[in-house]
């Protein structure tokens, strides 16, 4: 088993709230899910597991968030059990904690998407508000021509 440590885990990307996905209030207008297990707080128990897995401990990844320490296990077990694996083993007498091998492996995705969620906020930071465009994408035809 790899021990990962703070030095190879590099950039903590903060999350903010994803704006878009609330939920229809009428369940018979839900629609369904492309990925039954994504949700909208999945980034944010991303970036927790790629804190923890920084850090190498709960406790030091709660401080580092701002975050009780209950609220970081919270996490990482709504992460796994999202997941379907064990992201890290826990010693029973000590506070150190190692990622599994399939902890290892997430970890390479959430660097990943959480870079790419990233990424995307700064590169749509110049766009049109939403609703500017609406009127314009109503109007548009078929052909994408403004009617």
């Amino acid at each position: 088993m790899q021990s990962e440590g703070p030095d190879r885990i590099q950039g903590l990307i903060s999350s903010e709230d994803i704006r878009g996905m609330e939920q229809p209030s009428s369940p018979a207008k839900r629609r369904p899910s492309l990925w039954a297990g994504a949700d909208r707080n999945f980034l944010e128990r991303l970036a927790t597991f790629q804190v923890v897995a920084s850090t190498g401990h709960f406790t030091s990844a709660a401080v580092q968030l701002g975050y009780s320490q209950a609220t970081v296990t919270v996490h990482i077990k709504a992460l796994e059990s999202q997941l379907g694996v064990t992201l890290f083993e826990r010693c029973r007498f000590s506070k150190d904690i190692v990622l599994t091998e399939a902890g290892l492996r997430a970890l390479g995705y959430a660097v990943r998407l959480l870079a790419l969620a990233e990424e995307t906020k700064t590169a749509l930071k110049g766009a049109a508000p939403l609703g500017n465009n609406d009127a314009a994408i109503a109007s548009s035809n078929a052909n994408g021509q403004a009617s």
